[in-house]
Formats: C-alpha cells, sequence, structure tokens
C-alpha cells in the first residue's frame, strides 16, 4: 500500500462515519414513524390474507407456492420496460404496484405452505411410528440450509431483478437541463448502484453459506439476514415500488421523486446491515 493509499483511507473512513450517522439520524427520528406505521399496516394485511387462506385451503392448487409468485412477478418485467419505452405510463404503474403487492404475498404463501407442510409431517411421523423403521438418507447441512434460505434469497434477488432494469428505463424519460432534473438522475442512480450491490451481497452471502452461522471475517458478516429481506428492507422496497410508480406518472413525478429520495438511506442502511451487524434504537 503506498503513503497516499494509507492517507486516503482515513479520510474514506470520516467520511463513512458521517454517511452513517446521518443514516442512523434519519432512521430513529424522520422515518421512525413510517417504518411503524408499515410493520403495522403488513402485520395486518398479513393477517388478512392469512385467514383468507386458511379459509380457502381446500381451493389453492399445490403448484401457488411463494417462488411461482416470485417468478411470475418478475417476468413482468418484460411488459413493463417494453411500455415504457413505447411511452405507456398507467399500466407500467400499475404493473409497479401489482409486483409490489405480489412480493408481500409470497411471503405470506411461503409462510402457509411451511405451517402445512409441518401438519402433515407431524400426520406421516405418527403413521411411521406403525411402520418398521427403514433407513433415511438426510441432506447435508449446506444443502438443508440452503433449501431453507432459497425462498428468501431468490424473492430478494428478484425484486432487484425487476426494479434495476424499470430504473433504467426511467433514465430515458428525465428531461435534461436544470438542477431539478439532475437531482432525479442522482437519486435514480443512487438507487441502481446500492440494490446492484446488495445484490451482489445476496449472492456472495447465499453460495458461500455453510449451513451453520457464519463467522464474522475483517468486519463481514455473510449471515443469514444477507440473504433475505428484514423490516429495514421491506420498508426500502415498499418505498422504492410505490415511489417508482408514481414516478412514471407525469403527474405524479415529484412525489415520486419524493418516495424514491427517502428509499435511498434505507437502501444504504439495508446493504450496511450485511455488511456489519447494526442495532439501530
Amino acid at each position: 500500500m503506498t503513503s497516499n493509499e494509507s492517507e486516503g483511507l482515513p479520510v474514506l473512513d470520516f467520511l463513512l462515519s458521517i454517511i452513517n450517522f446521518i443514516v442512523e439520524l434519519y432512521l430513529s427520528s424522520v422515518i421512525k414513524a413510517f417504518l411503524c406505521f408499515h410493520d403495522k399496516f403488513y402485520s395486518w394485511l398479513n393477517t388478512t390474507i392469512r385467514n383468507l387462506l386458511d379459509e380457502n385451503s381446500d381451493k389453492i392448487p399445490k403448484w401457488f407456492t411463494a417462488n411461482f409468485i416470485t417468478y411470475a412477478r418478475t417476468w413482468l418485467v418484460v411488459p413493463c420496460v417494453i411500455l415504457m419505452t413505447k411511452g405507456f405510463v398507467v399500466v407500467p404503474s400499475l404493473i409497479l404496484i401489482a409486483v409490489d403487492f405480489g412480493d408481500f404475498l409470497d411471503g405470506v404463501v411461503a409462510r402457509y405452505w411451511v405451517e402445512r407442510k409441518e401438519i402433515e409431517a407431524v400426520g406421516k411421523e405418527i403413521d411411521d411410528n406403525d411402520t418398521k423403521d427403514k433407513p433415511t438418507l438426510e441432506p447435508s447441512w449446506i444443502i438443508r440450509h440452503r433449501e431453507k434460505t432459497y425462498g428468501g434469497f431468490i424473492d430478494a434477488v428478484c425484486d432487484k431483478a425487476f426494479l434495476i432494469p424499470c430504473w433504467i428505463s426511467l433514465l430515458s424519460t428525465v428531461p435534461n437541463s436544470s438542477h431539478v432534473n439532475t437531482i432525479q438522475y442522482a437519486i435514480v442512480w443512487s438507487l441502481i448502484l446500492i440494490e446492484t450491490a446488495s445484490g451482489s451481497i445476496r449472492f456472495k452471502a447465499f453460495y458461500t453459506s455453510n449451513g451453520i452461522t457464519a463467522p464474522v471475517v475483517k468486519g463481514l458478516d455473510f449471515s443469514t439476514s444477507a440473504v433475505k429481506a428484514d423490516g429495514i428492507g421491506k420498508a426500502k422496497q415498499t418505498l422504492e415500488m410505490v415511489g417508482s410508480a408514481l414516478f412514471i406518472l407525469p403527474i405524479f413525478r415529484y412525489a415520486g421523486l419524493l418516495l424514491m429520495s427517502a428509499a435511498v438511506p434505507l437502501a444504504y442502511e439495508s446493504v450496511r446491515r450485511k455488511i456489519k451487524v447494526r442495532v439501530i434504537m
């Protein structure tokens, strides 16, 4: 390492500490009320949809899984981007809202099937006790861990696979000249770069997991929390999706820009929590 590089590191650390302080202040004061409301609203929505699933359990097909919903909503990026490039705004905006709802729905459906399988496993265990013991093959810890975390991993990665192409397409809709347009470019590019980094970390976390609690190495923590979204990540996702949906509509562009700008610190914090354990009081 050269002397110039060693001198530059303290400056970088100082700048990062300032950014971290501002983000933590933002989380604990400015955005705190929204985070509380978001948790309460989605808790109510979760209970409502789960009751509907339980009441109609005999009508739900086996193929209606969380992964099916995740893959289906991700493929909606194709018509969404095509329509935006053709100048349509209303339908792409509605697609974004539908994808945001699908992002929530697949979590509810995933928990529903997990509980169903647990109930069926208990019944199967009782039946197996009445028969002779048979040798079984158990998968390795790594395989079992990846199977357990795959749903959260692919859900979060597919969110980025949908949003990033949409944001890149939205860049072409920002008019040239004026400081306001520069701010629009800065916010959209910030989200693109941060979410790309977040997706890379998720791949690293998922494919290097050893099936047990990951050790902290040189300040990096590639544990399960880096694989799937946490509360901050889910609130950020809502702001990004709804903000992008409004940003597409010319009449609501600045309202959408406001929500997207509110998501930038959350996106930064979401990445920071993936590479370093943080607790915000």
